[in-house]
């Protein structure tokens, strides 16, 4: 069987998350809620497409 290829455009997506988390004092869903807005206004050209950022999902206990 041959490995299946997996774009690595999302991994722009949580760096930017870790980025505004830190700078911004957001909690861990404000944070991906904001870098998501930016990714669909173009503001992270590689995560735009929605299959790049509509797998990221969080999970909090």
């Amino acid at each position: 069987m041959k490995p299946r290829e997996v774009s690595d455009k999302g991994t722009n997506l949580m760096a930017r998350m870790y980025k505004v988390l830190a700078d911004d004092n957001l909690d861990h869903a404000s944070a991906l809620r904001k870098v998501r807005l930016e990714a669909i206004h173009g503001k992270i050209k590689a995560a735009q497409a929605l299959s790049v950022w509509a797998a990221f999902v969080l999970f909090e206990n």
